[in-house]
């Protein structure tokens, strides 16, 4: 147990202030239409950084899908190539 020094303030969190997730949103790189899993390739805690990670790998990787991802929900999406076998 950490014991606090004299004079400093101590600030305890409940639950309900530490989130669930510590970073929430991912980056994700498809292979193909039937590629069942997405490669990962960034998690952030912010919104605006999970962006400029998804820019980065749709920009690195223009014909594969790119996902941005919380939870099941995807927020965007690049499409890459539509050919199979385009890349």
């Amino acid at each position: 147990m950490i014991k606090p020094e004299a004079g400093r303030n101590i600030i305890a969190l409940d639950a309900q202030a530490v989130p669930a997730e510590p970073l929430p949103y991912r980056v994700e790189i498809w292979n193909g239409a039937a590629d069942l899993e997405g490669r990962v390739v960034g998690r952030a805690a912010s919104l605006p950084l999970a962006r400029a990670v998804f820019t980065a790998a749709a920009s690195d990787f223009p014909t594969h899908r790119i996902t941005l991802s919380r939870g099941d929900k995807v927020l965007q999406e690049a499409p890459g190539a539509t050919e199979p076998g385009a890349e």
